[in-house]
């Protein structure tokens, strides 16, 4: 019986440690900057966070489709990760015009990203392998490590270099990926 992962755990474990550390880079402060940084309202800007929030969500399900039936994981999970970069690096701009195409590549690439890396993560084990699980544990270790670094980062580089820092912090995470 084995005892230790496969290699390319670790290596899914970073790529979404990296996703996992600009998504929440992000996160907590899109709805201040959509507010100081776009001039959106409060009602406005929290309208906008929770579409985009729903629409990520769901995004895996066409996502998800098209990685089993077209594309495959591996592929999608690739695309999904450029398509995620470049969401984060047009924001990085700081061009208004941007936004909601920027807004849309992050969508699409997380329908593709999202839903693809687990199955890669499970497809690295033989079917009832026990190690499976803690493999996935291993991987929500990383996960929570990424989620909890991210905003105190991006936090710190807001305050020293201003809005546009946020999502050139998250950007060279994804680049990291």
């Amino acid at each position: 019986m084995r005892t230790r992962h496969p290699c390319g755990l670790y290596l899914l474990a970073l790529v979404q440690t990296c996703e996992r550390f600009a998504f929440f880079a992000t996160l907590p402060l899109f709805v201040l900057y959509l507010q100081q940084r776009c001039g959106l309202s409060s009602d406005g800007a929290l309208l906008l966070f929770g579409s985009l929030q729903a629409a990520s969500y769901l995004s895996g399900l066409p996502g998800g489709y098209a990685a089993d039936q077209f594309l495959g994981h591996r592929l999608a999970t690739g695309l999904g990760g450029v398509l995620l970069t470049l969401g984060d690096a047009a924001l990085a701009l700081d061009i208004p015009s941007l936004l909601w195409p920027a807004l849309g590549l992050l969508v699409v690439g997380h329908g593709f990203f999202k839903t693809s890396l687990h199955a890669l993560a499970g497809s690295i084990y033989a079917d009832g392998d026990p190690m499976r699980d803690r493999g996935f544990l291993l991987m929500h270790i990383f996960f929570n490590a990424g989620s909890a670094i991210g905003p105190l980062v991006a936090e710190w580089a807001r305050a020293r270099w201003g809005w546009a820092a946020i999502f050139q912090v998250a950007t060279l995470a994804m680049l990291g990926s």
